[in-house]
């Protein structure tokens, strides 16, 4: 829509979204190691996303 995005955002956004959701069922499910898994995913994903904003990648 604003031509801002490219292929790292898109790429982190869709991780992020998975990794979100798969973090909800993997702790409603009480999987603690994998949790932690999915949380890292999304937290990279995120700062995917700032350092894209930022115009570092």
């Amino acid at each position: 829509m604003l031509g801002i995005s490219n292929t790292a955002t898109k790429a982190a956004v869709v991780v992020y979204f998975f990794a979100c959701l798969l973090h909800f069922v993997v702790y409603s499910a009480g999987l603690p190691a994998v949790r932690t898994l999915t949380f890292t995913a999304g937290w990279l994903a995120q700062m995917a996303i700032i350092l894209s904003i930022l115009r570092w990648i």
